[in-house]
């Protein structure tokens, strides 16, 4: 596994779950971090939360693996939030100009915030 990774999974009701990554993301620990897209999608619905606050890498697996939750998201008629301080992690999404496909905000509580206006409707 890489170096501290860990994952913890929460089911926020009303189709919504967030997902939060602690250490590496890499091709050691990218399987966890599909099967919890997969379970997210099994068991809740619409609108997936990557909080990557406690995350201290995310290579190119990872953020395939973003885009991949995103997908998923649109397939079930939701959205994808990526939360991210780290500016390790955010400058790969610039490189990459997923920083344009993906909503990435500075909290889980900002990303709550975005999903709830089509939560409450």
């Amino acid at each position: 596994m890489g170096a501290n990774f860990g994952l913890h999974e929460q089911s926020r009701g009303q189709g919504l779950y967030v997902v939060c990554v602690r250490g590496e993301v890499d091709l050691l620990t990218i399987g966890d971090l599909k099967a919890a897209v997969r379970r997210a999608f099994e068991h809740e619905g619409a609108d997936l939360v990557f909080d990557l606050t406690a995350a201290t890498f995310v290579d190119s697996s990872g953020l395939v693996a973003l885009v991949g939750g995103q997908r998923a998201a649109r397939a079930h008629g939701g959205r994808l939030v990526v939360v991210n301080v780290d500016p390790g992690i955010a400058r790969s999404l610039s490189i990459t100009a997923l920083d344009q496909l993906l909503t990435v905000v500075d909290s889980v509580e900002e990303a709550l915030r975005l999903l709830e206006p089509a939560r409450a409707g």
